[in-house]
C-alpha cells in the first residue's frame, strides 16, 4: 500500500523511483519526503517532513524536531523515526497487523479520534521494532502552510532576504 498526503504534488518520475527501491529491497515501510510547510520548500535550510527522534505522544507537549534538507545523510536511504504519509510505501505484512487510529487512542478516547495518522503510524513502528526507510530523491513539494493546505489557492508571495543573504535553492532535489 501507498500513501500520500492529499496536499503534495507526487509526479511520475516520484512514482517510478519508489518502485525501483522496492523492486530492489524488501522494505517494511519506505518514504518520500516533502517540505514541512510551503516556505521550506527549495531551501537547503528548509524543513522537511522526517525526524531522527519521535516527538511525544501528548499532543499538548508534542514538538517535531524537524530535519533540514542540508542535514541530511549522505546516504540516499536511510532510517528514521518519524515520515509523514508522502508517498509512503507500507509492506502487506505490516498492513494486516496494524490498525490506522488517530491520535486519540494515546488518551484512551478510540482509534477514531484525533487526528495526525501518520504519527501515530510511526509510534506504532517504534513499539514493533519496525524500521522506517526513507529516500531523499523522492523530493515531493508539499502545499501547506502553517497546517493549512493551499491545495486550490494562488496568491502573491513575496520573500524578503536582506541584501548578501542569499539563500541557496534545491531544483530536482539537487543544491543550485
Amino acid at each position: 500500500m501507498v500513501l500520500a498526503t492529499d496536499d503534495i504534488v507526487v509526479k511520475p518520475e516520484h512514482i517510478r523511483s519508489l518502485q525501483k527501491d522496492l523492486d530492489g529491497k524488501d522494505y517494511d515501510v519506505l518514504s518520500g519526503m516533502i517540505n514541512v510547510d510551503e516556505h521550506d520548500w527549495g531551501y537547503v535550510d528548509g524543513n522537511v517532513n522526517i525526524c531522527r527522534s519521535l516527538a511525544l505522544k501528548n499532543k499538548k507537549l508534542r514538538a517535531y524536531e524537524w530535519t533540514t534538507y542540508e542535514e541530511l545523510p549522505k546516504e540516499n536511504i536511510f532510517t528514521v523515526k518519524f515520515a509523514g504519509f508522502g508517498l509512503t510505501a507500507i509492506h502487506r505484512r505490516i498492513v494486516e497487523r496494524y490498525e490506522f487510529a488517530g491520535d486519540g487512542i494515546f488518551k484512551g478516547k478510540g482509534m477514531q479520534f484525533g487526528a495526525s495518522l501518520d504519527f501515530v503510524f510511526c509510534w506504532w513502528c517504534h513499539e514493533n521494532q519496525i524500521d522506517i526507510y526513507c529516500d531523499k530523491r523522492i523530493f515531493m513539494q508539499h502545499l501547506r502552510t502553517s497546517g493549512s493546505s493551499q491545495c486550490g489557492y494562488t496568491s502573491p508571495k513575496m520573500y524578503f532576504i536582506p541584501k548578501g543573504k542569499k539563500k541557496e535553492r534545491i531544483i530536482m532535489g539537487r543544491m543550485k
